[in-house]
């Protein structure tokens, strides 16, 4: 394979960084408090927040029609 073909096929994935940025208070709390949360408790908070950050990245898509601008803007 040529790095052409590999970089054109990076470029194509959907960015995850906004996904990423909404997790990561959930993960930061959930180590703060080890001792008095389950893992298990994590599954409802998690799916909240990766819903809003979806959701606010499909309005921006549909707004700014570029997910990396929608991506960046939703992160």
């Amino acid at each position: 394979m040529t790095g052409r073909k590999q970089g054109a096929s990076i470029r194509q994935l959907p960015p995850v960084h906004p996904l990423l940025f909404a997790i990561y208070p959930v993960l930061f709390l959930y180590g703060q408090n080890l001792g008095e949360v389950t893992l298990g408790d994590l599954v409802a908070p998690i799916a909240v927040v990766v819903i809003g950050a979806l959701a606010v990245y499909a309005v921006a898509r549909l707004i700014l029609r570029s997910s990396g601008r929608a991506a960046l803007a939703a992160s």
